[in-house]
């Protein structure tokens, strides 16, 4: 009986050890993964923040143009630069 209790003892241990690993394994492994999705979310949004620097580049070389060719106001063109570069 006691043989018996014995290896069902280290059954039940061999077990929890097992379980306890694999347990682990899926941890990391969700761990990995949900900083995959916030990575490849922080890597979109400065992709998306990189082209809207570019573009109020782009406009304020067009107002500072229209300024030069008398389009547009000194007055309403620093009004334009200050908005654009606060964004």
């Amino acid at each position: 009986m006691e043989q018996s209790v014995l290896e069902g003892l280290q059954r039940l241990l061999r077990y929890v050890q097992v379980f306890e690993r694999k347990s682990a394994q899926e941890q990391m492994e969700r761990f990995g993964l949900q900083e995959k999705k916030t990575l490849t979310a922080k890597c979109l949004e400065l992709e998306r923040d990189n082209v809207r620097v570019a573009e109020i580049d782009q406009l304020i070389q067009k107002s500072y143009e229209d300024m030069t060719k008398g389009l547009l106001t000194e007055e309403r063109f620093a009004t334009l630069t200050v908005s654009l570069e606060t964004e």
